[in-house]
């Protein structure tokens, strides 16, 4: 059954969205696999308390050697969304204070004001997990619903996160459509400024394998695992997040005629394989995640910033957290739970990160990390960038070949 239940995930839990609830006043709602959510107004600052290249805090740290240090808690006036609680922030305009994190300041809007971009922020906990003991610093998660086990649950946790780690720690890895290495991809103006070169330029295609100096036997197994991780990280969001968050993004999608996720190595098509305890499963009529782009992470952390896309939404999963000893870790001060927690300025919401968070957020908000200290964080991410679609938009002389490159 579990080849049915993995690849039937949409099927094994319903379709929903949150809009309606939210006209009607309700403060939380319970989806199908039976995960509750509340649903609390955090409308966006006029004008953020920090922008771009900030780094960020969880505790004070007057010693700190950092680049414009700012201190995200409840303290500082930032709602702090604990390990295992579930949210929808919604909007319904600009204020400028936050509210508090009491659900008691719950305000009902106008039915008519409320529309797909009033979802702000979306964080589902212990996705595919089923309930159990909170997981704000466990890396072996477990299932109920997603899988017919317990057992099967950790087993497809774990190979996820292998994935990942094949990765460079610290370092953010792009697999799938790119404009190839960012020193290609500028020019310096006569100030040395550095100045994004035309998103149409000939590096455009399909990126090579994320791990340099292999044979090409292990370029095509490393692919392929991430293209199978990919189909199943998509598969949950596809049947986890609201419809209107799903709709906004695959309506971008067919408007700019993005293709399915491959790579040098994986030719285009349908299906995608998984491993879980050495047992290969194979899903070959299976549609790959939609977006090309995809991001593995494990042991980053961001400062503020923002990025340009063509969706409105990003989706990112922690397939693992831990906590270590550091050189770095004893010098930055850190709450019991971590370091290493996603901050959306703009909405001045800190969200503690754990094992099977899954997130929308808007990447044209003001967001990043707290530092990490000691902290590590394994993510697949996948974001929409702008320069994709320019170049999809404006492919100028160049012709889609059966390879998937971009030639000229």
């Amino acid at each position: 059954m579990i080849l049915y239940q993995v690849l039937k995930l949409d099927i094994n839990q319903d379709p929903y969205d949150v809009l309606d609830a939210i006209r009607d006043g309700q403060q939380s709602i319970q989806l199908p696999g039976g995960t509750v959510v509340d649903l609390v107004r955090c409308d966006t600052l006029a004008k953020p308390k920090f922008k771009s290249y900030h780094h960020m805090f969880d505790c004070e740290n007057p010693d700190a050697n950092s680049r414009c240090p700012e201190v995200v808690n409840e303290a500082t006036g930032f709602f702090v969304v604990e390990p295992g609680r579930s949210i929808v922030f919604y909007s319904g305009g600009e204020l400028t204070q936050m509210a508090s994190s009491s659900l008691a300041q719950h305000e009902t809007l106008e039915p008519a004001k409320v529309t797909p971009s009033s979802l702000e922020l979306v964080i589902i906990r212990r996705t595919a997990m089923g309930s159990g003991s909170d997981t704000s610093n466990q890396d072996q998660p477990r299932t109920k619903w997603f899988c017919p086990n317990p057992s099967d649950g950790d087993l497809l946790y774990q190979w996820i996160r292998s994935v990942v780690e094949l990765t460079h720690e610290g370092e953010m890895t792009q697999f799938g459509l790119t404009n190839g290495s960012r020193h290609t991809r500028h020019h310096k103006s006569e100030k040395g400024r550095q100045i994004p070169a035309d998103a149409t330029i000939t590096s455009f295609g399909w990126g090579v394998s994320y791990r340099k100096k292999l044979l090409e036997e292990d370029c095509r197994a490393h692919d392929a695992d991430v293209n199978g991780a990919g189909g199943i990280v998509w598969s949950l969001i596809a049947a986890t997040m609201p419809q209107s968050v799903i709709q906004e993004v695959t309506s971008k999608l067919s408007l700019h005629k993005v293709p399915h996720l491959v790579s040098r190595y994986i030719a285009p098509g349908k299906g995608y394989r998984i491993k879980l305890n050495e047992r290969e499963y194979v899903f070959p009529d299976a549609d790959r995640a939609p977006p090309p782009q995809l991001f593995m992470t494990w042991g980053y952390s961001a400062w503020s910033h923002t990025d340009p896309c063509y969706a409105t939404w990003a989706f990112n999963l922690n397939v693992g957290r831990e906590q270590y000893e550091t050189a770095t870790s004893d010098s930055i001060d850190v709450p019991a739970y971590g370091g290493a927690n996603f901050v959306d300025v703009s909405l001045q919401v800190v969200v503690v990160n754990s094992a099977g968070t899954l997130m929308a957020f808007k990447p044209s908000h003001h967001h990043g990390t707290t530092v990490s200290g000691g902290t590590t964080n394994y993510y697949i991410t996948f974001a929409f960038s702008k320069d994709i679609s320019d170049a999809l938009d404006n492919p100028g002389d160049r012709s889609y070949l059966g390879d998937c490159s971009w030639e000229t």
